[in-house]
């Protein structure tokens, strides 16, 4: 008789920020080219997608607005993810005042 193994599920934690911003394809195309310098990342039209050793972001941009939603299965991930995001947004729009307001997703 073969013995349960019980699944193993991980409890992503979540969160969203919006950023108002003119040239949100443009900050993903220089955000995605950077990162994927040390870490598998992806952009195509007005989307991007970067997997962190510690988290998940995925970007999508409208005229308007540069949407970040991340994951990570710790708080601190969570953290590194938000940390990494916003100074290297912050460095990539000097001209720009970035203002992230991060909600947690449930």
């Amino acid at each position: 008789m073969e013995s349960f193994k019980p699944l193993h599920f991980s409890i992503m934690i979540k969160a969203v920020s919006n950023i108002s911003t003119t040239q949100g394809n443009r900050y993903i195309i220089k955000l995605c080219k950077h990162f994927a310098r040390k870490v598998e990342s992806h952009y195509s039209e007005n989307k991007g997608h970067t997997q962190f050793p510690y988290g998940v972001c995925e970007m999508e941009s409208t005229d308007t607005t540069l949407t970040f939603r991340i994951s990570a299965e710790s708080e601190k991930g969570l953290e590194g993810v938000k940390r990494v995001l916003e100074s290297h947004l912050i460095m990539f729009a000097p001209k720009e005042t970035i203002v992230f307001s991060w909600e947690e997703v449930k």
